[in-house]
């Protein structure tokens, strides 16, 4: 079997664990495993087996697998924190021909193993956003890291990066968690940006990402925290469902003394209200948008705003506000 950590000390030198752990012990949770599949998800498969392959046939010292040797550490760190955190889910049991047993003598109580738990999950992750970080950062050095969400991240969205969106909704800069945002970041474009803007605008502004006019970074400044308002609005429900062959089914939300990770979920009302404030802050900026295109708009500045039937001039709106509330004019346009 192939596993990128070979032994208890190389094992130790990214972990807290002891050297009485031993190797051979961690194998399951090391290949063929959910913490190489959430590696793999990150590097690729291409690119993984590579590394793999130089590191298990020992040729990372040639000249040509430079790249891959400075990519190791890199690797090696979220996948073994990722393993501790797999191991502890059953390394304080035994199972048996008798069943499932435990040695309670000598287990941890459950806050201590919850707070390890805890640690080493965190550690995964913020080694998972340093390694894509890494492989962003050095992408020229990679070929052959192609076949991942990562690679190439999303340059035709309007929000782009993590960073990006942290400035209006703080995700802490991970870029796991833009990953899992990205569909909906995808929908809110087309179901809130295009419609308020023009389909026609739109894709111009789309095409203009990478060299936007003064005037079109002027409209960006208002898109972008709006996008990031209405993308957490509907993520806050979507995340919280898992869909599987079985079907959907919603993480759980009740309070539990007896687990942490229950406990620290938000309650489905706190999560309704929390949609709702994005959602209200997202539509304020679109409305503030709006005014915007509709006083600034005309034949030469915004000219495809100002050709679709969302313009509407000073004129429109003093026709409007003349219509007494109950007229046929004042609620057809409205």
């Amino acid at each position: 079997m192939k596993i990128l950590i070979k032994t208890e000390d190389e094992l130790k030198s990214f972990t807290g664990v002891s050297t009485a752990l031993s190797i051979e012990s961690m194998k399951p949770h090391l290949a063929f495993s959910w913490s190489e599949d959430e590696v793999i998800k990150v590097l690729g498969p291409t690119l993984y087996d590579n590394l793999l392959t130089a590191y298990t046939d020992e040729t990372l010292e040639e000249v040509a697998n430079a790249s891959l040797k400075g990519l190791l550490p890199h690797v090696q760190k979220p996948l073994a924190s990722l393993s501790v955190y797999s191991f502890m889910q059953e390394g304080g049991v035994s199972i048996e021909d008798q069943g499932i047993t435990a040695n309670r003598d000598r287990s941890a109580f459950q806050w201590q193993q919850l707070k390890a738990e805890d640690y080493y999950i965190d550690s995964a992750y913020r080694s998972l956003d340093r390694l894509i970080k890494f492989l962003l950062s050095n992408a020229a050095d990679y070929a052959d890291w192609t076949d991942t969400a990562y690679h190439n991240l999303q340059k035709d969205l309007l929000i782009a990066s993590p960073s990006v969106f942290s400035e209006y909704v703080n995700i802490k800069d991970s870029y796991r968690t833009f990953i899992a945002l990205l569909p909906v970041l995808r929908q809110s474009e087309l179901n809130y940006i295009s419609p308020a803007i023009s389909v026609t605008y739109f894709a111009a502004l789309k095409a203009s990402l990478s060299n936007p006019s003064a005037d079109d970074k002027l409209v960006l400044d208002y898109l972008k925290p709006a996008l990031a308002f209405l993308t957490m609005a509907d993520a806050l429900n979507d995340l919280n469902l898992d869909y599987t062959g079985d079907g959907a089914y919603v993480h759980s939300l009740k309070a539990n003394t007896e687990n942490i990770k229950e406990k620290s979920k938000p309650k489905a009302e706190d999560l309704g209200r929390a949609a709702l404030r994005f959602k209200a802050k997202g539509e304020d900026k679109l409305a503030q948008l709006k005014a915007y295109l509709d006083g600034a708009a005309s034949s030469t500045k915004y000219p495809l705003y100002f050709a679709s039937d969302l313009y509407e001039s000073e004129e429109d709106a003093e026709i409007l506000r003349a219509q007494p509330t109950v007229s046929n004019l004042y609620n057809a346009l409205k």
